[in-house]
C-alpha cells in the first residue's frame, strides 16, 4: 500500500512542479533543469538502497526501515516545497504582495530546488524496497497476483495524485493556505502536498503493520573473475540483465514533465508570468494536462512488475535488480532535463521537440522490449 502513497506524491510532482517553478520567475528554458536531481539521485540511490535492503538484518525486517525513513523524508520535502514562497517572503529581499511582484523570486526558487532534491532522494529510498518487498512476499507461485495488487495500488496513487493536481481548488477549500507571499497557485500546491503527506503516512502505517516480511536466504551462485562489480550480489538467472533491463519502455519522464506546461502555454495560450487572464488560462491548461496524465499512468508499473516476476525465484536479490532497472530510467531523464529547455527555446519556446523525442524513445524502447524480453507465460 505504501506504493499508493509514494505514487500520489510522484503524480503531484509531475503535474504541478514544472509549472510552479515558472511562477517564481524561472524562465521556461531553465525549468527542465530542476529534473536533473531525479536521475542523479536515482542513478546513485536506488541501486545502493537495493543492496542495503537486500542485506539488512534489522529485527523490523529488511525493507521496513527504508519505508519509514523515506516516508519521513518525503514529508519534510513536500513541506519545504509547499512553503518555499512563504520562507522566501519571510527572509527574502522583497516584501511586496505576491500578486504585485513580477520579478524573479530567487530565494523561493532555491528553497524549492532543495525540497525537490530531498523529495527525489526520498522517493528513490522508498520505491526500490517497496517493489522488492513484493517479490519477497509473493514468491514465484504468486507473482502474477502480487503484481496485479501492486499495480492496483500504484494506479490508485496515480488516479488520486493526478486528480488532486487537476483540481485547482485547494486554496479555496483551505483559504488559510494563501498568504502575502503565497498566492493561489502556491496555495493550491501547498494544499495538494499536505494532503499527500497525510495519505502517505496512512499508507506507510498500514504497510508497516500488515506486511509480514519473511527472511530469505540468497542462493549462492558462481561468480567469474571478470564479473562486473556493480552487479555482484544481484539475482542470478538465465537472463542477461543488460539485454532485458534496458529494453523496458521506461520513458516515463521524457515529455511527461513538460506536458502540463505545454497544455498551459500552447493549447490554452496562457503565460505563468503574464497578465491576470493569461495566468488564469495557463493554470486552467495545467489542470487539464494533469487530468490527462491519468490515462498515461496505466503503463507506469509494467516494467517493475515484470522485473519482480523475473526475480521472484532468485533468492532475495530483488532490491538490487530493481535498482539496476532504475538505471534505464535515469538516462532519458538526464537527456530531457538537460536538453528539453534549450531545444524548446531553439524551436520557438514550444514543447514539440521534447514530445518528438519522447515519441521516438517510446517506440524504440517498446520494440526493443518486445524483441528482448522473454515470454513470461511460457517460462
Amino acid at each position: 500500500m505504501v506504493a499508493a502513497g509514494v505514487q500520489f506524491g510522484s503524480a503531484l510532482q509531475l503535474s504541478l512542479l514544472t509549472t510552479y517553478v515558472q511562477t517564481l520567475g524561472i524562465k521556461h528554458a531553465f525549468s527542465s533543469f530542476i529534473w536533473l536531481c531525479g536521475p542523479i539521485t536515482g542513478f546513485v540511490v536506488q541501486p545502493c538502497v537495493g543492496i542495503w535492503s537486500d542485506r539488512c538484518h534489522s529485527r523490523y525486517g529488511r525493507r521496513r526501515p527504508f519505508f519509514l525513513v523515506g516516508a519521513i523524508m518525503i514529508g519534510v520535502a513536500v513541506t519545504v516545497i509547499g512553503f518555499s514562497a512563504d520562507i522566501e517572503y519571510l527572509f527574502g529581499d522583497t516584501k511586496e504582495h505576491c500578486r504585485d511582484f513580477k520579478g524573479t523570486r530567487t530565494g523561493a526558487a532555491i528553497v524549492f530546488v532543495i525540497g525537490f532534491w530531498i523529495l527525489d532522494l526520498a522517493n528513490n529510498t522508498v520505491q526500490g524496497p517497496a517493489r522488492a518487498l513484493l517479490a519477497d512476499l509473493s514468491g514465484p507461485q504468486q507473482s502474477n497476483s502480487a503484481n496485479a495488487i501492486f499495480c492496483s495500488w500504484t494506479a490508485v496513487g496515480n488516479i488520486l495524485g493526478f486528480s488532486a493536481g487537476s483540481t485547482g481548488n485547494w486554496h479555496r477549500w483551505f483559504p488559510f493556505l494563501t498568504t502575502k507571499g503565497c498566492c493561489e497557485a502556491c496555495g493550491n500546491l501547498k494544499g495538494a502536498f499536505l494532503v499527500a503527506v497525510v495519505f502517505l503516512l496512512f499508507c506507510t502505517f498500514v504497510t508497516l503493520n500488515f506486511a509480514r516480511e519473511v527472511p530469505l536466504i540468497a542462493k549462492p551462485a558462481p561468480v567469474s573473475s571478470d564479473s562486473a562489480p556493480l552487479l555482484n550480489g544481484a539475482p542470478h538467472s538465465h537472463l542477461d540483465p543488460s539485454s532485458t533491463t534496458f529494453g523496458y519502455p521506461t520513458d516515463r519522464k521524457p515529455g511527461v514533465g513538460t506536458l502540463v506546461d505545454w497544455m498551459g502555454q500552447e493549447v490554452y495560450r496562457g503565460d505563468p508570468n503574464g497578465e491576470a487572464l493569461k495566468v488564469e488560462a495557463y493554470h486552467e491548461g495545467v489542470r487539464e494536462g494533469a487530468f490527462g496524465l491519468l490515462l498515461n499512468s496505466i503503463t507506469y508499473s509494467v516494467p517493475f512488475s515484470v522485473t519482480a516476476e523475473l526475480t521472484a525465484d532468485t533468492g532475495g536479490g530483488q532490491g538490487l535488480a530493481i535498482g539496476v532497472l532504475n538505471l534505464a530510467i535515469v538516462v532519458p531523464q538526464m537527456i530531457v532535463s538537460l536538453g528539453a529547455g534549450p531545444w524548446d527555446t531553439l524551436f520557438g519556446e514550444g514543447n514539440i521537440p521534447a514530445f518528438v523525442l519522447a515519441s521516438i524513445s517510446a517506440f524504440a524502447s517498446g520494440i526493443l522490449a518486445i524483441k528482448k524480453l522473454p515470454h513470461l507465460s511460457r517460462n
